[in-house]
């Protein structure tokens, strides 16, 4: 029941409008360093261009959230919108 209950649950940045200017800052601050300034990827950090081709809008931000293998967690440093603001970069960035 939980689980199903879980499956359930819309990601609130989902649900948020999301601005590519802000998360274009936060692309450049946060995630450029390691997967370069247009995603192109870095020996830090893997490619992500057309990254929504191959993953879920919540698989991202849940990556973003609560890190991989060597990438940290962000959820203690980035909001709903925050995160909202990055994917709608993503969307017309990558």
């Amino acid at each position: 029941m939980i689980a199903l209950l879980l499956a359930c649950t819309v990601d609130p940045a989902l649900q948020l409008d999301g601005d590519p200017v802000p998360g274009g800052q936060i692309w450049s601050a946060e995630c450029g360093l390691c997967h370069g300034q247009q995603g192109q990827g870095t020996p830090r950090g893997s490619a992500l261009v057309g990254v929504l081709d191959r993953r879920s809008p919540t698989e991202v931000l849940d990556t973003v959230r609560f890190g991989v293998s060597t990438m940290p967690s962000y959820s203690n440093r980035l909001d709903d919108q925050d995160l909202a603001d990055l994917l709608a970069w993503i969307r017309t960035e990558l």
